[in-house]
């Protein structure tokens, strides 16, 4: 089957519009996402679209909307459907200037100020396959050593795409995530998997992934564990948002935030 004709038949332009079962679904996702370029960019949603009815077989834009509003399987192919829209284009220590902040002022201070309850909590929001909140575990054991046995340091990974956070459990990655680390840390860091190369699991004992939405979900989430974070990294987040959804985000991110702590957003957030 293929995708672009059953769109295509469905799609009967009426006065400037796809129809009604595209008007709800671009509601149903930008709702959902917050991906507010979306409200611009009908035809990037129509080409994501025709993927998934060729996938699952339907054959219409109203078929489809019918399909995701059917319990579990409509469930697990919004998934799929978000899975399309979200974009996951990280790597190890992308941004360098952040990690040298980081390393060189932030978590220092922050140790220093948590040295008697030997408590560090750090959420990496928005982390697609886990690069990031990797990349701040061995930053930390860097600095700590053989003291991190006696500290509580919890870095939590969060994405909307389950994809995602299923890759970054795994933790092996390609030599393009990893073209920020030299070579002679590489063997440090990581070990041989195949083609790939596998977090060692020192650096995965004190992150854990969970699906959270930004644009949507709770906070804090004590269930989550988003809750009184010293630091935040929430970077090429805010870029998708609206003025409005990414006012909302900042107050909601400061609310889980410690008094004192860091929110590092992205150069073109």
């Amino acid at each position: 089957l293929a995708p672009a004709r059953p769109m295509r038949a469905d799609l009967n332009r009426t006065g400037g519009t796809l129809g009604p079962a595209f008007d709800e679904l671009k509601a149903i996702v930008v709702n959902a996402t917050g991906h507010a370029r979306l409200l611009r960019r009908d035809d990037v949603l129509l080409d994501k679209l025709a993927r998934r009815i060729g996938q699952v077989g339907l054959p219409s834009l109203s078929s489809y909307l019918d399909f995701l509003k059917c319990g579990p399987s409509g469930r697990a192919e919004f998934d799929c459907l978000i899975a399309e829209l979200t974009i996951g284009e990280t790597s190890f220590f992308r941004h360098a200037e952040h990690f040298d902040a980081l390393r060189d002022h932030v978590l220092p201070a922050c140790l220093a100020r948590n040295g008697a309850s030997r408590q560090l909590r750090i959420w990496s929001a928005g982390c697609a396959n886990g690069a990031e909140a990797y990349s701040i575990a061995i930053l930390i054991h860097a600095l700590l050593g053989d003291r991190i046995a006696d500290w509580n340091v919890e870095i939590v990974g969060s994405d909307i795409n389950r994809a995602f956070l299923a890759e970054a459990e795994r933790g092996v990655y390609t030599d393009w995530a990893l073209r920020e680390v030299p070579d002679d840390q590489r063997a440090a860091f990581f070990v041989r998997q195949g083609s790939g190369w596998a977090v060692r699991g020192r650096y995965k004992h004190n992150v854990r992934f969970v699906a959270h939405n930004l644009a949507s979900d709770e906070f804090p989430c004590l269930h989550k564990g988003i809750f009184a974070f010293d630091i935040i990294m929430c970077r090429n987040v805010m870029i998708y948002f609206d003025p409005a959804n990414n006012a909302r985000l900042a107050d909601r991110l400061k609310s889980v935030l410690v008094e004192g702590g860091w929110l590092f957003a992205g150069p073109t957030d």
